[in-house]
């Protein structure tokens, strides 16, 4: 999924549902910080993703990328684990960085697994490895829509410079 889509949406749509089937979850939905907002991609369940918002404004005060919302609280990350438990988020892994640098590219939100079993260190390593390569897939698509969008740009712009100068062309 992750070297066959370049696409956003196919990218997250079609991650979310994998790590869905192979982890034996609830749900899982793929969030990516676009314009202030966050693009919400899941083909299992409409995810609403204001109800963690603070959560996921909050994740940024994190050592992990990964925050299982059943492990023990500590201090500050007991609100935003309660916020998650609330919302029926069983984990919520951060997917990378921005360009800038100065905030999360997106999130990788998980409901519980099927099964009722409570998550174990190696799947939290297992959300970590699969949200770095997530990331660099979503960085590519993100790159790509941008290009995209400058295309169309400068198109629309070449069609508009063709018009004037074909009036001039017919004036003249």
């Amino acid at each position: 999924v992750l070297v066959s889509n370049i696409e956003i949406d196919k990218l997250a749509n079609g991650s979310a549902e994998v790590i869905e089937q192979t982890l034996k979850l609830e749900y899982c939905a793929v969030g990516v910080v676009s314009d202030g907002g966050i693009r919400s991609f899941s083909k299992s369940q409409a995810l609403n993703i204001q109800r963690v918002g603070k959560a996921l404004a909050d994740t940024q005060l994190f050592q992990e990328a990964t925050i299982l919302a059943e492990w023990q609280p500590h201090g500050h990350e007991g609100a935003i684990k309660t916020v998650l438990r609330e919302a029926n988020v069983a984990a919520l892994t951060q997917l990378g960085q921005t360009s800038s640098g100065n905030a999360a590219l997106g999130y990788l939100i998980v409901g519980e697994k099927k099964s009722g079993n409570p998550f174990t260190s190696n799947d939290k390593r297992t959300l970590d490895t699969v949200s770095k390569e997530l990331s660099i897939a979503i960085q590519n698509a993100l790159h790509y829509e941008e290009i995209q969008n400058f295309n169309q740009t400068l198109q629309a712009r070449v069609d508009d410079a063709t018009r004037k100068l074909r009036r001039t062309n017919q004036r003249l």
